[in-house]
């Protein structure tokens, strides 16, 4: 679908404008994933420097970490005003005519750890045998 609305941009302005809406929506996005490991980081690092009232605050998977409700309200905000954004431009797909192509690479297929591969060596065959049979 991506692919379809790239190779459509040139000719229909719309299309052009919905690539750079997702391009902002996406970037949004990373933003915030990058905005909430950075928080994380920064009190994973200072957290053993914080005294005991300060750190006491909340505690997340084990760790000991003093995030404001102001942090959890503003990225909860960025997160719903993303999600509808990404919904928005999702919802104008159709709309603009865009559709998937697949393509057509092959998948490799991975053999399963259960099944047997074929030995490739050769003259021993009665050895072969009787360690399978032990």
């Amino acid at each position: 679908m991506l692919s379809d609305a790239v190779n459509k941009q040139a000719l229909n302005q719309h299309v052009s404008q919905w690539i750079n809406e997702l391009r902002d929506a996406v970037d949004g996005a990373e933003n915030l994933m990058e905005e909430v490991n950075y928080e994380a980081l920064r009190l994973k690092v200072e957290g053993p420097h914080q005294s005991l009232a300060e750190t006491s605050n909340q505690q997340v998977s084990g760790l000991n970490l003093s995030l404001s409700d102001d942090f959890f309200l503003n990225i909860k905000e960025k997160l719903e005003d993303t999600i509808e954004a990404l919904e928005d431009l999702q919802n104008q797909i159709g709309l603009l005519g865009l559709k998937e192509h697949f393509s057509s690479t092959k998948r490799k297929t991975r053999t399963p750890s259960t099944s047997v591969v074929e030995s490739n060596v050769f003259g021993r065959h009665n050895e072969i045998e009787q360690l399978i049979d032990h």
